[in-house]
């Protein structure tokens, strides 16, 4: 899946778990954070193409990354949460980010190093999607607009399930 939908699945669950009362730009800019975390390998591809095929995924869509990744960003010193609930959210984000690229076109290594194999569900006929990206837009915008904010968690709620009627139902994309 494209960076764009990891950044807004990740902001838009930032949106749904936060407490009541609880500053909602932290949330959201930490569950953005944990959407695009695991594609903190991307500048392997400044290293050519086979590099980038053979490692990109690896240790960080996969067992180990589901490890290091979410415990690696609720470490980092963001104090607006406990550590339990940060760690709740980046765990969220890698989970997001790992079935959006199951969806999507690109095979994921999620049992490595139990096993070699990659999986890919191929419900998009392209890795970039506008009409995924635009949906998610449209939710994360909804639950930022004023009168909508007391709805915010479920807008977000109703934004993922749309979302993921649209890919089960083949709509295009």
């Amino acid at each position: 899946m494209d960076p764009f939908a990891h950044l807004a699945s990740g902001a838009l669950l930032g949106r749904a778990i936060r407490p009541t009362g609880e500053s909602w730009p932290a949330f959201a800019l930490f569950g953005l954070a944990a959407g695009i975390a695991p594609d903190v390998d991307a500048p392997l591809a400044l290293f050519g193409a086979d590099v980038w095929g053979r490692w990109h995924q690896l240790f960080t869509h996969s067992l180990v990354g589901l490890l290091w990744v979410p415990l690696g960003l609720s470490l980092l010193p963001f104090r607006f949460a406990p550590w339990r609930t940060r760690f709740a959210l980046a765990l969220g984000g890698w989970t997001l980010h790992v079935v959006l690229d199951l969806v999507a076109r690109w095979p994921v290594p999620v049992a490595w190093p139990a096993s070699d194999e990659k999986w890919a569900l191929l419900l998009l006929v392209r890795d970039f999607s506008w009409t995924i990206d635009m949906l998610l837009v449209v939710g994360l915008a909804l639950t930022l607009w004023d009168p909508a904010r007391p709805h915010a968690r479920w807008i977000a709620v109703t934004t993922a399930l749309i979302v993921a009627g649209w890919l089960m139902a083949g709509l295009p994309t």
